[in-house]
């Protein structure tokens, strides 16, 4: 949820930073991550050490894509199995009938 509010708030937050910080004023890619602080340790806190670093727009994934993803690859081995299995009743039935 967090990385879809930075998304939503992004050119507020880069115009925020840009004037806070006059080194960010010929940058053109922003990256974002967060830290971890622990103890209330600040100068910790300060370094660029630890980042973990939140994924761009191109390689975040939609809910609904994942979705798609997963019944596509089911769909697919599903299609494979009932296939497969359709052969096998066949051969199945024509066994039962020769028996009558």
């Amino acid at each position: 949820m967090g990385v879809l509010c930075l998304q939503q708030d992004e050119k507020e937050i880069q115009n925020m930073a840009l004037k806070q910080y006059r080194v960010l004023w010929t940058t053109t890619n922003f990256r974002y991550g967060y830290k971890l602080v622990e103890n209330n340790n600040l100068r910790a806190s300060l370094s660029t050490t630890d980042v973990i670093e939140l994924p761009t727009k191109d390689q975040l994934r939609t809910v609904v894509d994942k979705v798609k993803d997963f019944f596509g690859d089911a769909k697919e081995s599903f299609g494979k199995r009932t296939s497969l299995n359709l052969g096998a009743s066949k051969e199945a039935e024509e066994t039962s009938t020769e028996k009558f």
